[in-house]
């Protein structure tokens, strides 16, 4: 995802602007969330990796999570 999209989408879950490498989502329900990083490596995006986690979001308080990607290969279509 350009940072462009990043942006777009963080938009779209009103979150805060970035301090720090920081994002806020003070908005979102309780539940199961997965949080996807895409990162190319290369221009003509041939080295495509990406980190996938898991999280529970609980009905009150605030979770801060540090988000130290495991990144991974995806899989060529081709």
């Amino acid at each position: 995802m350009d940072p462009e999209d990043f942006e777009r989408a963080t938009r779209l879950h009103h979150a805060s602007d970035s301090q720090d490498g920081f994002r806020t989502f003070p908005h979102l329900p309780a539940g199961t969330y997965t949080l996807f990083l895409v990162r190319y490596r290369r221009a003509d995006g041939d080295d495509i990796t990406f980190h996938r986690e898991v999280f529970q979001l609980p009905a009150t308080g605030e979770v801060t999570r540090e988000v130290v990607p495991r990144w991974q290969p995806l899989a060529s279509s081709g």
